[in-house]
């Protein structure tokens, strides 16, 4: 029977293993990145965790990672767990400067991501394409299903030229998928919880309004199917081809519970179909941003598997998790029940905790959990299992909460742990931020 490493000997032990970062802040020399160059040898798909979805030093961390990830090791695509669709209009802007930044990055539709921080790596993104052949410049993709205008006209546009009918039942559908509600109650969770135990009773019809985004879910499917059957060489049906997949998939979501497992599964399986699509062209390269445990590449229910599984079975590995993680501080979410963001502050980690662990090693730093698994004390703690944080993007009943921890092997969900002493909250751009910006265009191919 194998036996724990005492703390002391653990904590000596992460210290030699560990690498220290000389900043989080974007722009500085990338010296200290350097030894991640072996250990991402061969990897096509680095995950850039995040433990919540709003906090700063994580935001600006995984720039840094990013301009390394660029310009020392030749990454080619930046993906993010944002819409496919709406993400076309920053891909624009990344490589032929067509809009502004903030324009851009507000037309996204994501609270999450429209920050000062996420705005930098944009302007970044942009400015280090201006230079650079057209084939060379890093793109910007979403790779989450979402029924996005940007899509959906895109496909019912083209349609008004050849079917007017059909682009009529296409619209049609579109608005009956439309969410159900945009913000999450107490309330809302019990009912909700309530309709799933109510359909799976046997011989239970879907009532009305489920009828109804049936009947509209499989006019989208008919319509795709349409599309791909009638192809003409244009632009209009090149761009609505490329739109449909993503709009018939975040179609299909719709129609299952709103708070199940079902959805949740179907999402990370979608977002898994968008990097191999992104993963199509020879030589790609690919920077995913999402949450922890979205890029965590063990973690599977019954048949279904997290975007990070998916992406472990496929590519072996050649894929890389990093998790981000922090000892303490601030960071924004969506209170529960409202539609504003709030601020929420993280006490210093507990005694046994993965962060408390890797506090007790010193300093803001970066662990190779793949080479620190050749060390017999690290492998041991690697196969146990380790309490971690981690926090979505509604927050409700803080006090309890921010005591909880989710349990994880860290050897089998992630291959290297960023580790952040002290975080703030993320700084989310107001409305005078983006009209300065929408002010202020682009130029460039």
């Amino acid at each position: 029977m194998s036996r724990e490493p005492q703390p002391n000997q653990l904590s000596t032990t992460l210290a030699n293993h560990t690498i220290p970062l000389h900043s989080t802040n974007p722009g500085h020399a990338l010296d200290d990145l350097t030894p991640l160059t072996a250990a991402l040898d061969g990897v096509r798909v680095v995950g850039l965790g995040e433990a919540t979805h709003g906090t700063r030093e994580f935001f600006t961390l995984k720039h840094r990672l990013v301009e390394f990830l660029v310009t020392q090791l030749g990454f080619t695509v930046f993906a993010i767990e944002a819409g496919w669709s709406a993400c076309r209009a920053v891909d624009d802007y990344v490589v032929h400067g067509t809009g502004s930044a903030a324009e851009v990055l507000a037309k996204l539709g994501y609270w999450t991501w429209d920050t000062e921080e996420v705005l930098a790596l944009i302007e970044w993104l942009r400015a280090h394409n201006a230079d650079l052949p057209l084939g060379q410049r890093v793109r910007f993709r979403g790779v989450d299903p979402v029924l996005e205008r940007a899509g959906t006209e895109a496909i019912a546009g083209y349609l008004d030229t050849v079917d007017s009918a059909r682009a009529t039942a296409f619209r049609g559908a579109v608005k009956a998928l439309r969410a159900e509600f945009t913000k999450l109650s107490v309330g809302r969770i019990i009912s909700e919880a309530f309709r799933q135990l109510w359909r799976k009773i046997p011989g239970v019809r879907p009532g009305a309004a489920q009828s109804e985004v049936l009947a509209a879910r499989a006019v989208v499917a008919e319509t795709v199917a349409w599309l791909a059957a009638h192809p003409a060489d244009n632009d209009g049906w090149r761009e609505a081809e490329w739109h449909a997949w993503a709009v018939d998939r975040a179609a299909e979501i719709r129609t299952l519970p709103t708070l199940g497992q079902a959805g949740g599964h179907l999402r990370d399986r979608t977002m898994a179909e968008a990097l191999r699509r992104i993963l199509a062209e020879p030589g790609a390269r690919a920077m995913v941003w999402a949450h922890n445990g979205h890029l965590a590449a063990a973690t599977r229910s019954g048949k279904e598997a997290a975007l990070g599984a998916e992406l472990r079975d496929w590519l072996g590995d050649g894929y890389y998790a990093l998790a981000l993680v922090t000892n303490q501080g601030g960071f924004q979410a969506m209170k529960l029940g409202t539609s504003e963001l709030a601020e929420f502050e993280l006490d210093p980690a507990e005694a046994g905790t993965l962060e408390w662990q890797l506090a007790q090693a010193g300093g803001d730093h970066l662990l190779d959990l793949r080479a620190a698994g050749a060390d017999p004390v690290l492998r041991e703690w690697l196969d146990g299992k380790q309490r971690m944080r981690a926090y979505g993007s509604v927050i409700g009943f803080w006090p309890a909460l921010k005591k909880e921890t989710v349990s994880v092997r860290l050897g089998a969900e992630f291959d290297g742990i960023a580790y952040l002493d002290r975080t703030t909250r993320a700084r989310p751009r107001t409305d005078a931020d983006r009209k300065s910006g929408a002010d202020s265009r682009g130029g460039g191919v």
